[in-house]
């Protein structure tokens, strides 16, 4: 190459470079990944999205509602993990990539079949369907567009998808998909349909009142509003809006980029999501109203910090967010909210503000409050029949602890306790202990902690019986009792019938369940060796995939399943089957 070819093509490099980083967010980065499919990109779900007490950490390509697409490595690479798990993330392979990024591929259906038999094999020398493998550098190597997989609903998947992320190599800390520049079409701004407005100090009000305020927004000729004319504040002042991104030839609700709130054109408070280790995701129950989450289901991200909230999204939070209105004047507020690809939202509205009242700090009215929690110390709580303990950093907050006893029926194990309020999220776990009244002694080991769901549905925590109580830890308040489990799991055989003749690649499939504390493992034997079935747990699906391979004599075989719950109590499936 001359040196006139030479400088062509690095001026073209330099300006396809430019273009990457000004045709995406403020977090681009040039990179030469490549589409993970061979379909028209489209996303049900983006980066940073809000999901059960997480931030999501990639992007959902759809797959045409079905499984079996091709999946194509982004880059050149090799696998340097495979994971699989009956719920998570189900199938995943990860490439290893040069320049630092690693790309993550989940809930797949398949892998290629020298991965396949790699997997089987480990599987079968840990017996186990769960494996977590590391595979030696460079035995599985795929160059940029090649076919790694199929895609597929594994997991915790509630529909065929692939989950697709780039993370980190070095920290394997997840990045928004979307900085790199994949050729993915948006043209739609985020809406934005709630503004919340928050007293947060002991004398703050807003429109005369201590408690939170929700407003409902409204878009007119291009912009968005409030009915409400005019906001009364006093005092120190937290804000929040629900808003959602939408994005080409979708109707899934996605996760806006960036948002900020300026107050007389002073920024008060700037986040934006670029990166999100894995260690603080669990901060999005900070970020977010947790409480409204759980009432309305109305996902409010705050425009202000918790004083817990470790987390780095926060590009600017003066004062964590909170303004101070102590005068008599007018101010004007503006949140604006934009995707990845430049397109905003702005929501302005105005603030009277008004002098706080001097007075004492209210004094809560809930005969329930029996203390008050610090996020920043050790809690305990003890009231005779239950003990509370709440480690230092397991609140975002102080709050005022609530605890209620609600007698229970006659004959049961305890009286029902009220632990504070569900509207209440937590970072860490807490330590529960409960005194039992009439447990025989024979069932210590099968006693648990359990709640009712919403839907009036037994959920166990598990617990064991040590000095009179039973104790285990929890991720949530709310109401507790202890009930037992003496009885195994269910085992149901849908696609099996005894003495019947199946071939090589026919798949049987199986029922397991345990409606109170749970399936703990699962094992399936076939003529007394260990033999892989796969779960689901979703489903509560067990099945075995005949195995010409393995199961190499024709005839009748015996066919064994044992699942174990929480309790360990033990169920057995025995049956026989004939193959040809």
């Amino acid at each position: 190459m001359n040196f006139r070819v030479f400088l062509c093509t690095m001026w073209s490099f330099f300006l396809y470079g430019m273009v990457s980083f000004q045709t995406a967010g403020q977090g681009s980065r040039y990179s030469n990944f490549s589409v993970p499919l061979d379909i028209p990109l489209y996303l049900s779900g983006n980066y940073g999205e809000i999901r059960s007490s997480h931030f999501h950490a990639g992007v959902d390509f759809k797959t045409e509602q079905v499984e079996g697409k091709k999946i194509l490595a982004a880059a050149d690479g090799y696998v340097g993990r495979i994971n699989i798990q009956s719920g998570s993330y189900g199938n995943a392979v990860y490439l290893y990539h040069p320049g630092g990024y690693m790309t993550v591929y989940a809930h797949l259906k398949e892998f290629m079949p020298e991965v396949e038999e790699y997997v089987k094999e480990n599987q079968y020398r840990r017996k186990s369907f769960e494996v977590n493998l590391f595979p030696e550098p460079n035995r599985f190597v795929y160059k940029k567009g090649e076919m790694i997989g199929l895609s597929g609903n594994s997991g915790n998947s509630t529909g065929p998808h692939l989950h697709f992320e780039v993370r980190d190599l070095g920290t394997s800390t997840p990045l928004n998909v979307l900085n790199f520049n994949f050729p993915i079409v948006d043209d739609i701004s985020p809406r934005i349909l709630w503004l919340a407005v928050y007293p947060l100090g002991n004398n703050s009000q807003v429109n005369g009142s201590r408690e939170k305020i929700l407003l409902q927004v409204f878009s007119r000729n291009g912009s968005y509003v409030l009915n409400e004319s005019l906001i009364q504040v006093s005092g120190e002042m937290g804000f929040g809006i629900e808003t959602y991104d939408f994005l080409n030839g979708s109707s899934n609700r996605c996760s806006p980029y960036t948002a900020m709130l300026t107050i007389d054109e002073q920024v008060i408070c700037h986040f934006r999501l670029d990166s999100i280790p894995f260690d603080m995701t669990a901060y999005v129950d900070s970020h977010i109203d947790y409480g409204e989450k759980v009432q309305s289901g109305r996902i409010i991200q705050k425009l202000y910090v918790d004083p817990n909230n470790k987390l780095g999204i926060y590009a600017t939070s003066t004062d964590r967010g909170i303004f101070r209105f102590s005068d008599t004047l007018l101010h004007q507020a503006r949140i604006t909210v934009a995707d990845v690809y430049g397109n905003e939202s702005v929501l302005s509205f105005m603030l009277k503000s008004s002098l706080p009242e001097v007075s004492p700090a209210p004094v809560p009215k809930d005969s329930s409050v029996v203390s008050t929690f610090r996020y920043d110390d050790l809690n305990v709580f003890e009231d005779g029949d239950v003990r509370v303990v709440v480690p230092e950093d397991a609140l975002y907050d102080n709050i005022y602890f609530q605890y209620e006893k609600i007698l229970s029926c006659t004959g049961c194990l305890s009286d029902t306790f009220a632990v504070h309020n569900v509207y209440t999220p937590l970072h860490k776990s807490y330590i529960l202990s409960i005194n039992p009244k009439n447990l025989p002694s024979e069932f210590r080991d099968k006693v648990f902690i359990a709640r009712k769901d919403k839907d009036g549905k037994m959920v166990g925590y598990g617990g064991e019986y040590r000095n009179g109580f039973v104790t285990t830890q929890l991720r949530s308040f709310g109401r507790f009792y202890l009930a037992i489990d003496t009885t195994g799991p269910v085992i149901f055989p849908l696609r099996f019938m005894e003495n019947g003749q199946y071939t090589g690649g026919q798949m049987l499939s199986f029922t397991i369940k345990d409606p109170e504390s749970g399936i703990r493992n699962y094992n399936g034997y076939i003529d007394g060796e260990w033999t892989l079935f796969k779960y689901d747990a979703k489903n509560d699906l067990l099945t075995y995939l005949i195995d010409e391979e393995r199961l190499t004599k024709s005839g009748t075989h015996q066919i064994e399943i044992i699942v174990t719950d929480d309790q360990d109590n033990i169920s057995h499936f025995r049956s026989s089957f004939k193959c040809k």
